[in-house]
């Protein structure tokens, strides 16, 4: 007797395929504070209150986020969730990011701190 469809089991390629698919999905959350914040998009929500450095810019937005938005109990647990996957993507991205707060000082909040 020959199995059903729904009792087969996955192809090689269907298998390839779903992972490729998860790894890329994956990739595109890694270290979204730090993308939000080296592409403008995050240099003024709850950084009015904060000083956000453009070193290590995402995890100073997570920590932002954690202490501003304890309100809305969401966004503090992805913040939380962010924080590590930032830490790693801020440190490939110091070269960068050293460079542009020597020229440019702090992305928000405080930029006369900066020595500007």
């Amino acid at each position: 007797m020959k199995p059903t469809h729904s009792e087969q089991r996955p192809s090689c390629k269907e298998v390839l395929l779903t992972s490729v698919v998860m790894m890329f999905t994956t990739t595109a959350l890694v270290g979204c504070s730090t993308v939000a914040t080296l592409t403008g998009v995050a240099n003024s929500d709850p950084s009015d209150r904060c000083a956000i450095p453009q070193v290590y810019s995402g995890v100073a937005y997570d920590a932002c986020l954690i202490r501003n938005g304890a309100e809305e109990y969401g966004i503090a647990v992805i913040a939380v969730l962010d924080l590590p996957i930032s830490a790693v993507a801020d440190t490939v991205a110091l070269p960068y990011t050293l460079v542009m707060q020597a020229e440019h000082g702090n992305l928000c909040g405080g930029n006369a701190e900066a020595g500007e």
